[in-house]
C-alpha cells in the first residue's frame, strides 16, 4: 500500500517537557551511589568501543557520541571496521553479539551463492512436448521444468514479462504446432510448496517485498495493478493490471476525490482465486501509480499466464494445466524443445542493488537444491550457515532463517559480516559481489545517503531495516586501503531515521580521516 505520511507534530508537545531547577544542596547519598552505578557502566561501555590503535582513541570518542547522540545505546549497536589490507582490526564494539540483521542477510546469501555456485552458474527453465504431432496438432502436452529462475519478468525485456512464452510459441510454430490437444504440466519439484516463510510478519504478506517462492517464477510473482483517477469527484477510480491474463480479480471500492489530503488507497488480498480489493480514495488530479501484488499461487500464476501468451501467439491449448513437485520430463516420449537460461551474477546485482528479497530467496533454495536435491528454507539455510562458519570460524552461533533478511530469526554479528566481506575481497568473484553493492550517493539503496562531495562514491555497502532493525556493511574506500565495515543496529526506541544517521555519521567520520 502507498501511504501519504503525515509529519505534523503532536499538538500540545511544548507542554508537556517540564522545567528542572538544580541548586548548590549537596548531594544524596542516594543520588551519589546512583552516580557511582552510572559512571562504573559508561567506563564498561567505552572499554567495550575501542580502536585497536591507542593513537585513535579520539576518533573511538567521536564515533562513540555519534552512537549515543542519536539516542542508540552502545549495547544496541554491533560495529565492527577491518583494514583488508592488513587484516587490521580499527574499531570493534560488541562486534560478537548477534543482531537481527535484517536485508544484510543478502550479503551471506549471495556470497555463497557466487562462491558456491560461481556467477556464470545458469538458472534453466526447460520447456518439452510429450506426445505426437500430426497435422499442425500435439496429441499430448507440453511440459514445463522450472530451475528457480527469477529472470522471467519484464525487468531485462523491455519491460514485457511474457517475452519468454512468446520466444516458445515461435519455437512451437517452427515444429508445426499450432494446437495442443493435451495441456501444461507445470514441474516446480526444484524447490519444495512452502512458498512462504512461517516466520515471515503475516501483516504485510500482502506487500511485493513478501512475494512468495516458486521453482517457477513470472514477473517477481506479483501481478502489477496500475490505478488512475476517474473522470471526476465520486466516481470509481480506473484500474489496469499486467499481465491481464484472467488470472486476477479485483474488487474495486476505489473512489476518486477532488480533495489531495484525502488521497490514501491500498490493496488488500494477495492475487488469484480469492481475488484483490482496491480501497481508498484516489486524486483527480493524482499521477497514475503501480502497485506489484504477490499472487497466492506462483506455478498455477506462471502456467496461466502461459497459456494465454501461446493463445495469443497462435498455439492453442485445450487441455487442463496442472503442477505437480515430482519430476516428470525423464519419461519415455518426451522432447526438449526450448531452455531458457539466465545467469547468476545478474540476480546477485538485482538482489543486491534493489535489495530484492525474492531474488535471494530464489538463490537460497537453489543452494539447498544443489546440496540436498529439494530447495527448501532449511535445505538452503543449512548450506547457508555452513558456508558462513568456514569463513567466520566465530559465527558458529549465528542463525540463518531465510535469504533474504525478511525473517526475524536471522542473527548475524558485525564481526562475522566483516570477516565475509574481508574474505570476499580475495575470492575470484570479489569484482562481482563488490559490483552488486550499492553506490553511496549514486544508486540503489544508497543514492540518497551519504551523498557529499567527500563521501559520495565511497561508500558499497548493503542495507537492511525492519521494524526495529537497521544494518549497513560493505566497504569504505581509502586512499591506501579498503576498509570492510558492518553496523548492525537493533533499537526499536530510536527508530529507522536515527540509526540510519548513526551508520552515516560513522561513514562519514572514518571517510573525513583522509582529509
Amino acid at each position: 500500500m502507498r501511504r501519504r505520511v503525515n509529519c505534523t507534530p503532536l499538538p500540545g508537545r511544548a507542554t508537556m517537557l517540564k522545567r528542572t531547577v538544580t541548586t548548590a544542596r549537596e548531594p544524596s547519598v542516594r543520588a551519589r551511589a546512583t552516580r557511582m552505578v552510572c559512571v562504573s557502566a559508561l567506563v564498561l561501555l567505552l572499554c567495550s568501543f575501542r580502536l585497536c590503535r591507542a593513537q585513535d582513541s579520539a576518533l573511538a570518542e567521536r564515533l562513540k557520541s555519534i552512537v549515543t547522540s542519536n539516542g542508540v545505546l552502545l549495547t544496541e549497536a554491533g560495529i565492527k571496521i577491518v583494514s583488508v589490507r592488513t587484516g587490521e582490526t580499527l574499531l570493534d564494539s560488541f562486534g560478537d553479539k548477534l543482531f537481527v540483521p535484517a536485508s544484510n542477510a543478502k550479503l551471506v546469501t549471495t556470497a555463497a551463492a557466487l562462491h558456491l555456485l560461481g556467477p556464470e552458474y545458469r538458472f534453466e527453465t526447460r520447456l518439452y512436448v510429450r506426445g505426437t504431432i500430426d497435422g499442425g496438432i500435439l496429441n499430448g502436452d507440453l511440459l514445463v521444468v522450472g530451475g528457480g529462475d527469477p529472470d522471467i519478468s519484464g525487468r531485462f525485456h523491455n519491460g514485457d514479462p511474457r517475452f519468454l512464452f512468446k520466444a516458445w510459441a515461435r519455437k512451437l510454430l517452427q515444429l508445426g504446432i499450432r494446437e495442443v490437444r493435451g495441456g501444461i504440466v507445470g514441474d516446480a519439484g526444484a524447490f519444495d510448496a512452502q512458498y512462504v516463510h512461517p516466520s515471515w510478519p503475516k501483516d504485510q504478506l500482502e506487500k511485493w517485498y513478501c512475494a512468495p517462492v516458486s521453482a517457477l517464477t513470472l514477473n517477481d510473482n506479483c501481478v502489477d495493478v496500475t490505478v488512475r483517477a476517474g473522470s471526476k469527484a465520486g466516481a470509481p477510480a480506473l484500474f489496469s493490471v499486467v499481465p491481464d491474463i484472467g488470472y486476477t480479480s479485483v474488487k474495486n471500492r476505489c473512489v476518486t476525490t477532488v480533495n489531495r489530503a484525502d488521497h490514501l488507497y491500498g490493496f488488500v488480498g494477495r492475487a488469484g482465486a480469492r481475488g484483490v480489493i482496491l480501497r481508498g480514495k484516489f486524486w483527480v488530479s493524482g499521477f497514475n501509480a503501480t502497485t506489484a501484488v504477490p499472487v497466492e499461487d506462483p506455478p498455477l500464476f506462471f502456467l496461466k499466464a502461459m497459456r494465454a501468451t501461446l493463445a495469443a501467439e497462435g498455439v492453442a491449448v485445450k487441455g487442463d494445466l496442472a503442477v505437480t513437485h515430482e519430476p516428470v520430463a525423464a519419461a519415455d516420449g518426451v522432447k526438449l524443445v526450448a531452455v531458457y537460461e539466465s545467469l547468476l551474477g545478474r540476480a546477485v546485482r538485482v538482489a543486491n542493488k534493489r535489495s530484492q528479497n525474492l531474488y535471494a530467496e530464489l538463490m537460497f533454495k537453489t543452494l539447498g537444491f544443489k546440496a540436498t536435491g529439494k530447495g527448501t528454507f532449511e535445505s538452503g539455510g543449512a548450506v547457508v550457515k555452513g558456508f558462513l562458519a568456514k569463513v567466520s570460524p566465530g559465527s558458529t552461533e549465528c542463525k540463518v532463517a531465510d535469504g533474504s533478511g525478511l525473517s526475524r530469526g536471522n542473527r548475524l554479528s558485525a564481526a562475522a559480516v566483516a570477516d565475509l566481506l574481508c574474505w570476499m575481497v580475495r575470492r575470484p568473484q570479489a569484482d562481482v559481489f563488490a559490483a552488486s553493492l550499492p553506490i553511496a550517493g549514486i544508486d540503489g539503496t544508497l543514492k540518497s545517503r551519504l551523498t557529499g562531495e567527500r563521501h559520495r562514491g565511497r561508500v558499497r555497502a548493503k542495507t537492511g531495516t525492519l521494524t526495529g532493525a537497521c544494518s549497513l556493511s560493505g566497504y569504505i574506500e581509502m586512499p591506501d586501503d579498503t576498509l570492510a565495515f558492518s553496523i548492525l543496529i537493533n533499537s526499536p526506541r530510536a527508530g529507522v531515521w536515527r540509526m540510519r544517521k548513526v551508520q552515516d555519521g560513522i561513514c562519514r567520520e572514518v571517510l573525513d580521516l583522509a582529509h
